[in-house]
Formats: C-alpha cells, structure tokens, sequence
C-alpha cells in the first residue's frame, strides 16, 4: 500500500508527546523552522533572538506552545483533548485502569464522552454503576457474574466495589445497590477479596473494604446484610480514616470491634487513625474519625503491637498537638499507662521535643521527675540543644552502647523532628546511617517522605546512601520524596529541593522503583512529578 493510500493513524498522545521532544531537540540545535513555530506561540521566546532561543527553550516550553497551537490552552487541556480523540481500546484501558485509584475524574471524563465503554464488558458496566448495560450482558451470559476480568483477576462485584462512580448522583447510587444485589444473587462472594503487593502478591483486600473506604453506603450496608464480615482488619480503620460515619454506624451495628486489637495486624482502629502527624493531607479526617470512635466506645488505653502502645503514645510521639492529646483523655485515655518498654507517653513526647503535650500530661498526672539520660539525649538534639546533647554524652559513657544497640527508631524521630546538627553529633558517636529503622527506611529515606531539607543536606553530607533500597517498599530516597508529596506533606517547593539535593548526589532510576514496579513519578504530585521530568529522571509525557 502506497503512503497516500494508507489510512491515517489513530490518534494517539503518544505521538503527541513524541512530537513535542522531537520539535524540543529541533529548537536546540537551531533549527530555525522549528524556532518559529515555537517562538510563535510564546511571547517569551519571540523577543530572543534565534541562539538566545535556543538556549533557553525547555521541554515545557514547547508542550505550552502545541498546546496553543492546537487551539488549547495549556499541555493538560491537549491531553485530555488528544485523548478523546483516541479509539475505543484505549477508551476502555484508560477507564478500567482508573478503576483501581479510585480516579472519578478520568472514569467520569471517559464515560460522558464515550458512554458506549460501560456496554464493553460486564466488568466496565459494574465498574461505571450502569445497570441497563450490566443487565445487557447477564441476559446474553448470566455466568459473566463470576467472571474475572483477564488482567487484573478482578470479578464484577470488584469493580463494583471498588467503583467512585456511584457518587456521581442518587442514580448512581441506586444502581450500584441493585448491581450489587444481582451479584450477590448470582453466587458472588460478600466476603471474596482481591490481591496486591507483597513478596508473593497476595495481600488481600477484601470487597467490603472498597466501598467502606470510599463511603458507599448503600453497597456496604449491603455486603453487610449478606453476610460480609465487618471485622477483616481493612473497613473500619479506613472508613475511619476518611471519616465515612454513616459506614462507622453500619460496620458498628453489623458487629464491628472497635475497641480490640486485630488477631491478624495486632492494632486497634484508634491505634490506627492516630498515626497521622498534624500537617499531613488526611490528617483532619483521621482525627475526626478518632473523635467519632471515642464517642462511641472505643477504648483509647487498649495497647496495640508488641511494643504495647496505645493511641496515647503514638500521637505524643509522632509530634501531635495538644487538641489531640486533649482529646484522649477526655476520654478516658490514661497518660500513667506504660508501653512495653516502660516509658509513659509523656516521655516519647520529650524525645521528639513535643514539649505542649508533655506539659498537658504532666499537668494529668502522667509526668516524670527526671528523663533517663537517653531520652533526655534525645529530647536535646528534639529542640536543637545541641550543647546539651554533647554534655550528656560525655556526663553518660554507656549512652553511646544505648544509643546504637537499641534506639535505632527514636534517633530516626529524633533527626525527623530536630535541628540538621544533630546528624553529625550521632556520626560522631558511630552512628550507622545506613542502618533502617522498624518500619524499614535509612534516616534519609525518612528525611525525604517528609520533606525535610536541612536535613536531608546534612545527611547527605555526613555520607548517607542516596541509592539503597528500603526493606519494606525496595526503593530509593528519590521514591520516598516522590511519595510523600502526595501522602505525607503538601510541600511542592520542599520535595522538589530534596530531589534536586537527591539528583546531584547521584539518585538512579533504577533503584527508585519499587517492588510493585512503581515509577517515583506515578505517585508524586502534579508538581513534582514534573520536576523529575524536567530534571530528566523520568520520561517526559
């Protein structure tokens, strides 16, 4: 078939995306029709002359300008338009693959504008809450209820469940019952599961914990009518977590133990909930949802884990404030109560330098005369004393052993709350910044979750790895910060500084993917996953 006989190819962002590194190279080699068209677009670049152009000219530079010239008004807006251009194959892949994210934006972007993907397969239709299209398919195979979807293994129920769709509208939310209802009918499992991750891959999810998290009501309250079991470790704690209280009263009334530890994760769902620091995205809705659990039974003084800690001690040691803490012992949290190692809540919150709380449980009655020399060690570096912190270790010859036999985690707190100086204090003392803590991460891993520049600088200068991988996730500090822009801080400027520390210290990609194969950009922020593009970490969209 000749050129001009041959069909035109589908539309397709790839291409487009190709086409603006490719016009990228052109402009900075000096290609001087390439200069024009982009110097067309953006005033910026059309007031240089042609080398100073060139120069100067970034990728997204070039993204803005075909944007414009494709009549949109910025690289997003051509994506999604380009996008839509895109045949049905790809409409349905970009639909069902948002399903696992919970991505109502895309699913709804992709149905309103193509509604025939919800008729492609009994998944989709569950998955999009359309019940003539699901109804469509059992009448031509009833057997289809049970079916797995080829690539993800998931059934119809799971796609249902897992569905942000039913929040579109009370529609929405009236057929995803009735799906739900057909299923179950046609020997769907309430209590079936799905898997992820893990060494092996098979975490499980079980099917309630979906629609629990997202707060679909009606479906939960129907699994739970059919017998799915309120207490699988995943629904309470996070339909607490977001603070979904009509679920909490369901899962309650269905038989749900909000007060015991689970048999299988060893927390409680208070336990849980309070392990958000105060300026962490979820943290609001999580201390909301602590706040609806106490009121409704909840025992706070129920340790969880073999450290024996109860929400009390998390919160004091994770740097909550005082309204929190208050919180607690309203109702009923005892601040005289031990862990199992003997310290009282009151001296974990002078560790990390919380100082408003330990003076609120001092002032209850759960205070003590005097720290032990390592807490007291830990509390000066906490506030930045770093005189003091010498002081005791010349005062204290066994702090040294105590410090790097047994207190690997609290000197991680300690470097996350306190001042960067005291990262080569602990280096002086032989510390091992290699050495990960109990939920796995070096120190800079920690560092980078959180944002902490100073410290991350002083870590790298000490010599910390900047390319090891973490035990529990198998990826880099450069994945860590990605990660946490999203889940721990809303601190764009601050992970971007970090990256950047983090990139000329030598960060591979290799080692930045995790052991679920996940690039450090699929779960950075819009901001910072653009940042790594730009820096040329990551492939460019």
């Amino acid at each position: 078939m000749s050129g001009s006989d041959r069909e035109p190819e589908a539309p397709s962002f790839e291409r487009v995306r190709d086409a603006a590194k490719a016009l990228t190279r052109a402009c900075r080699s000096g290609d001087a029709a390439a200069l024009k068209r982009v110097q067309a677009q953006l005033p910026r670049l059309d007031a240089l002359d042609a080398a100073t152009a060139a120069s100067r000219v970034r990728l997204a530079d070039v993204q803005h300008a075909l944007a414009r010239e494709a009549g949109q008004e910025n690289w997003a807006a051509l994506k999604i338009f380009v996008q839509s251009q895109e045949p049905l194959i790809a409409q349905v892949a970009r639909f069902l693959q948002a399903l696992p994210e919970a991505d109502l934006t895309t699913m709804r972007r992709v149905i309103d504008q193509f509604p025939e993907v919800a008729r492609t397969s009994v998944h989709a239709a569950a998955a999009a809450c359309d019940l003539v299209a699901f109804e469509a398919w059992l009448a031509r195979d009833p057997a289809s209820a049970l079916a797995r979807f080829r690539d993800t293994g998931w059934t119809p129920l799971d796609c249902l469940a897992a569905s942000p769709m039913f929040a579109i509208d009370d529609a929405h939310r009236a057929a995803s019952v009735a799906i739900g209802r057909r299923l179950l009918e046609l020997g769907a499992d309430p209590n079936g599961f799905t898997t992820f991750g893990g060494d092996d891959g098979q975490l499980k999810l079980p099917v309630l914990y979906r629609p629990s998290e997202l707060g679909n009501t009606g479906l939960v309250q129907l699994l739970l009518e059919r017998g799915a079991d309120p207490n699988d470790g995943e629904s309470a704690y996070h339909s607490a977590e977001r603070n979904h209280r009509e679920v909490l009263e369901l899962l309650l009334a269905h038989g749900a133990e909000i007060s015991a530890a689970h048999p299988v994760w060893g927390n409680t769902v208070l336990y849980f909930v309070a392990g958000y620091r105060d300026d962490q995205p979820r943290a609001s809705d999580a201390t909301t949802g602590m706040e609806w659990l106490l009121e409704h039974g909840a025992d706070p003084n129920v340790p969880s884990g073999d450290g024996r800690e109860t929400p009390l001690h998390r919160i004091a040691d994770l740097g909550r404030g005082v309204a929190v803490a208050e919180l607690l012992l309203a109702h009923g949290a005892d601040p005289r109560q031990a862990r199992a190692d003997g310290r009282l809540p009151y001296e974990l919150a002078m560790r990390v330098g919380n100082v408003p709380v330990a003076e609120l449980l001092r002032a209850r009655g759960g205070g003590v005369e005097t720290l032990r020399p390592v807490d007291a060690f830990l509390h000066a570096c906490a506030i930045g004393d770093l005189d003091l912190a010498r002081g005791l270790v010349e005062a204290n010859p066994g702090l040294r052993d105590e410090l790097l036999g047994n207190e690997h985690a609290a000197i991680l707190r300690a470097m996350e709350a306190g001042h960067a100086g005291v990262v080569g204090i602990l280096r002086t003392l032989g510390f091992d910044l290699s050495v990960e803590g109990p939920w796995g991460g070096t120190p800079l891993h920690w560092a980078s979750w959180h944002g902490r520049v100073q410290l991350a600088r002083a870590l790298l200068a000490e010599g910390a790895p900047v390319n090891v991988r973490d035990r529990t996730y198998g990826s880099s500090p450069i994945a860590w910060a990605a990660h946490g822009s999203t889940n721990s801080r809303s601190a764009d400027d601050d992970y971007i500084a970090i990256i950047d520390l983090l990139l000329a210290a030598g960060a591979e990609r290799e080692v930045s993917f995790n052991k679920w194969n996940q690039a450090p950009e699929s779960m950075a922020s819009e901001a910072v996953a653009d940042h790594l593009r730009a820096r040329g970490f990551a492939p460019v969209e």
